[in-house]
């Protein structure tokens, strides 16, 4: 069971040399645990607003990392993005995380 004072690691792996950029978001912990989560993905910029969003179910085991599924954006230089990752055990909150898209290459 994750606690308030769990030790849940969370990040992001991006391939955003190609587009659209592909976000791929981890998370991991000492403790096994079924987790629900929820991924908002959100970029805007001079095309628009686009925001992504999915969710789901899965069970992480101690030191295991955990691939919470792929997003696809695709995104221009200036384009403001941010990945925002929920986790809930049992309708409880346990870890929300905001992380900025990673930088886009501008294939100089």
């Amino acid at each position: 069971m994750i606690t308030a004072d769990s030790d849940i690691q969370a990040w992001l792996e991006a391939a955003s040399r190609a587009q659209p950029s592909l976000i791929v978001p981890y998370v991991r912990s000492g403790h096994q645990a079924t987790l629900r989560y929820r991924v908002e993905a959100s970029k805007e910029g001079r095309s628009g607003k686009s925001v992504l969003k999915q969710g789901g179910s899965v069970t992480i085991y101690p030191g295991q990392a955990v691939n919470l599924g792929t997003m696809s954006l695709t995104r221009e230089a200036g384009d403001v993005c941010s990945v925002v990752l929920s986790l809930y055990e049992k309708e409880k909150i346990v870890g929300n995380y905001r992380f900025d898209c990673p930088q886009i290459s501008r294939g100089d």
